[in-house]
């Protein structure tokens, strides 16, 4: 049974937000407080959408490595799985530039790219994933006092304090760009005539086929792709 919330008004630092939720009663105690992070829901579900989407690209990463590890002959590095994303990042650098280069040379600029991708995009990822979520206020003539609040999410790196905004355009941009990433590594596999077992669910199409209007025809999934 869910307890509803009707948008209430809250306020702070002169900053009215307009909050919806709801909560299940059965976890709600007396003599307990709840903490509530006023994000839009949108704004939560696009969050919730980049973690999950990164997520399955190193999945499909780390299963990548294992089976071209088998196919170069090569021993798995001790503990490799245990290590942070840049270095199983190094390693698979390092082993798809090698297997690329002798078996499928027209892929090698496709990895190499993905992996330019994929150091780009770690940072933005970890720090909507893992950062502290902050606002401000912003001029609105709209809201009841003049101001409405912009969230964003601050995180570290090389030491350095680093910020995403979390507003639908970038967090948009952010969801596409990690689909893209996975995406062209599923692509590439595809061509290369492998399939990865990842008890995933998955489907990947190409782009100009989500880009067909509703009578244009059907879009199709690449044959590696599986619904369980």
């Amino acid at each position: 049974m869910a307890a509803g919330i009707e948008k209430p008004s809250l306020e702070a630092g002169g900053i009215e937000v307009r909050v919806g939720g709801r909560f299940d009663v059965t976890y709600l105690k007396d003599g307990e407080y709840t903490l509530i992070i006023p994000v839009p829901d949108q704004i939560a579900d696009l969050i919730g959408r980049v973690v999950i989407l990164w997520g399955g690209f190193e999945l499909r990463m780390d299963l990548l490595i294992v089976d071209i590890l088998r196919a170069l002959r090569r021993k798995e590095p001790k503990g490799w799985r245990r290590r942070s994303f840049s270095q199983r990042k190094c390693l698979f650098k390092e082993i798809m530039d090698e297997y690329a280069k002798s078996m499928f040379p027209a892929e090698t600029v496709t990895f190499r790219r993905i992996i330019e991708s994929a150091t780009d995009l770690q940072w933005q990822r970890n720090t909507v994933a893992h950062g502290y979520i902050k606002a401000k206020s912003i001029p609105d003539p709209k809201a009841p006092k003049g101001y409405s609040a912009s969230f964003y999410a601050v995180g570290i790196l090389n030491d350095k304090e680093v910020m995403v905004e979390l507003d639908e355009a970038t967090l948009e941009k952010l969801r596409h760009d990690i689909a893209h990433l996975g995406g062209n590594l599923m692509a590439a596999v595809s061509r290369m005539g492998g399939h990865l077992n990842t008890d995933s669910p998955e489907l990947v199409i190409a782009d100009k086929d989500l880009l067909q209007d509703a009578l244009s025809g059907s879009f199709r999934t690449l044959p590696i792709s599986k619904i369980p």
